[in-house]
């Protein structure tokens, strides 16, 4: 039996919440809407017990909670079934049911026929994370590349689809949604993709594929931050990283910060609630491809993608 327990907040506890480690089997989801910021907390457990298991923030918000039990089903297949087919920069990306059409043979369809893991496309964070990714691969040879918290795999297939030699690793803690991203890959016809389970860049399959042309980083601000230093150990000199998963504001002021004591410099940025950050290793490295400059991207569908001259 599942329950959900819908909690009123402000902006600031619920990016606390999203930073807080949660029993296992918990899922939380931060929401912002015309009355302001809430969040709901899906857990296998009775309510009664939740207060002590909640970021301190909350629990003193307890009395206002909304509690619901919820019938047995699978809630992750069942909110896939609304999802409808979109495109992100020229990749055009086919959620479970649309996924199960006939296989296109077209380089810029990505099919996820199993959307059990985070990585859709639907979010701002990961069509950001594409969009940059192709900007950026204009203008860099990808040779090795790191798809860090791979959820669904969505952003690693797409490198592989950028830069069909590329060697692309994908990790990530989870080991289901590790299975989705396998999945993905074999819907996708992609044979080439490497996994690695393990928190953080600890798995040794990340130390022996690096140095890294590229790594994705879609997570959220707080392990972005303390993984600063490692990343900056695992890009090579000239190369990027693209950051996601944090919101407008103080976070990004402080990933970026971060990012720069650690050897980065501005690249460019998708604006938005959920900013995108695209940073490069400083130091000598290869230059822009073709012998074109870095630059932002034309104004018009790309015009959110811009020099991050506001880092």
């Amino acid at each position: 039996m599942t329950w959900v327990v819908r909690l009123p907040c402000t902006r600031a506890e619920a990016e606390a919440a999203l930073r807080s480690d949660l029993p296992e089997g918990w899922a939380l989801t931060a929401f912002e809407g015309a009355e302001g910021w809430w969040i709901e907390v899906l857990a296998p457990t009775a309510p009664s017990a939740w207060p002590r298991a909640l970021p301190a923030g909350l629990q003193a918000r307890w009395a206002c909670a909304q509690a619901e039990r919820l019938p047995p089903e699978d809630w992750l297949a069942r909110s896939a079934q609304g999802l409808s087919p979109l495109r992100a920069g020229r990749f055009r990306i086919l959620p479970d049911p649309a996924a199960r059409q006939p296989p296109s043979p077209h380089r810029w369809t990505l099919r996820l026929p199993h959307t059990r893991a985070f990585g859709t496309g639907h979010h701002a964070t990961t069509r950001g994370c594409l969009q940059l990714m192709e900007w950026w691969a204009r203008r860099r040879r990808l040779r090795r590349v790191l798809d860090l918290g791979t959820g669904s795999g969505i952003l690693a297939l797409a490198a592989r689809r950028l830069a069909p030699a590329a060697r692309v690793l994908a990790s990530d803690l989870d080991a289901q949604a590790l299975a989705v991203a396998r999945a993905h890959a074999r819907a996708n016809g992609v044979a080439s993709l490497r996994f690695a389970r393990g928190p953080g860049v600890a798995p040794p399959a990340i130390l022996r594929a690096a140095p890294f042309d590229l790594v994705l980083a879609n997570i959220l601000a707080g392990p972005l931050v303390h993984l600063a230093t490692a990343l900056a150990g695992l890009v090579r000199p000239g190369g990027a990283v693209i950051l996601a998963g944090l919101l407008a504001g103080a976070q990004e002021r402080q990933v970026a910060a971060r990012y720069r004591q650690a050897g980065f410099r501005r690249g460019a940025r998708r604006a938005g609630e959920w900013p995108v950050l695209l940073l490069i290793r400083r130091g000598r490295g290869p230059g822009p491809a073709a012998g074109r400059p870095l630059r932002a991207a034309r104004r018009g569908r790309g015009a959110a993608l811009r020099t991050a001259t506001s880092i």
